[in-house]
């Protein structure tokens, strides 16, 4: 088997050509990684597709990593999650699929619209809908810190703020906030939200920046780069709690 390295990981390889396969998939497991071939790919187009998705990989399998580890020192707690079905996801929805297989550890398959999820065959029923969630919540907080850090990027430039790190963290009812080092945490379940509710989110932490409290100053700041934020803050106190997962 190959071997891929990205960074100071170096992670099993492997290519199979499929017949069926109309892309390019990646699939990560815990103890590899396998590109499925279609036919008429080139080995150039191959090895492109894999290096403009490195980082994902890696995060997907240090996250595989990290679970497996975890599941052996902790019990499985069931949560009523369907084996397939769909998720809010910015304007629209992403699918997902669940297939059990002879296995011994949980797989991810992502496109641009789907995620195909693989669990063992000896997982259990009332494991099982556990382990989604898991899966579920892995590919929103990796989905979150990728759009988070655009728009962030975009916003401050436009704001002509700083900001310090970024966190992405899980609260019920706190979707951002700001320190005074110019720290800022965003919770990633804002990312189940219309897009315009995440832009608003940022825009508001990025406004702190400026002024550190809510008075009139700062919502002109906030009025400024988001003339309808009205709209979205009204939003998000009125359907915040359905974004909770």
């Amino acid at each position: 088997m190959n071997q891929l390295v990205i960074g100071t990981e170096v992670i099993p390889y492997e290519e199979r050509k499929s017949v069926r396969a109309k892309r390019i998939i990646i699939t990560v497991f815990v103890d590899k990684v396998r590109v499925s071939v279609p036919r008429g790919a080139t080995s150039k187009k191959v090895k492109e597709f894999v290096n403009a998705n490195k980082q994902r990989i890696l995060e997907h399998w240090l996250n595989l990593q990290e679970k497996q580890e975890a599941r052996t020192h902790h019990s499985e707690v069931p949560s009523d999650i369907p084996m397939q079905g769909s998720i809010p996801y910015l304007e629209g929805t992403v699918s997902y699929q669940t297939y059990i297989q002879k296995r011994t550890h949980i797989g991810l398959e992502f496109s641009e619209h789907s995620l195909d999820i693989y669990l063992p065959e000896s997982s259990s029923s009332e494991k099982r809908s556990h382990l989604i969630r898991e899966v579920l919540i892995y590919w929103y907080k990796n989905e979150a810190r990728k759009v988070f850090q655009a728009k962030l990027a975009h916003y401050a430039a436009s704001m002509g703020v700083r900001y310090g790190q970024v966190r992405i963290k899980e609260q019920k009812t706190k979707w951002g906030s700001c320190s005074g080092k110019g720290n800022i945490n965003l919770n990633w379940q804002i990312i189940r939200a219309p897009e315009k509710v995440t832009d608003y989110v940022i825009i508001h932490e990025l406004a702190h920046l400026k002024y550190m409290n809510h008075s009139p100053d700062f919502w002109k700041v906030v009025a400024q780069e988001m003339p309808e934020y009205k709209v979205w803050k009204k939003w998000l106190r009125e359907h915040g709690r359905e974004l909770v997962f």
